[in-house]
């Protein structure tokens, strides 16, 4: 599960990702196997950027 958590002042935002409960935190960049799961994540990163909605910057 994706959680986006925008703060009062809309000027910074937490994302989690989490088991189907919700409760425990997952880190799908840990494992080889979440390959499927990590790209259906920067799509909808990607998603997010070309709706205006998020500015990509690159590190």
């Amino acid at each position: 599960m994706l959680k986006i958590i925008i703060n009062k002042e809309l000027s910074g935002v937490k994302i989690n990702i989490t088991d189907k409960s919700g409760l425990r935190l997952v880190n799908i960049f840990k494992s080889e196997t979440n390959q499927i799961i990590q790209e259906k994540f920067y799509f909808l990163m990607d998603s997010l950027v070309e709706r205006g909605i998020f500015t990509k910057q690159e590190h």
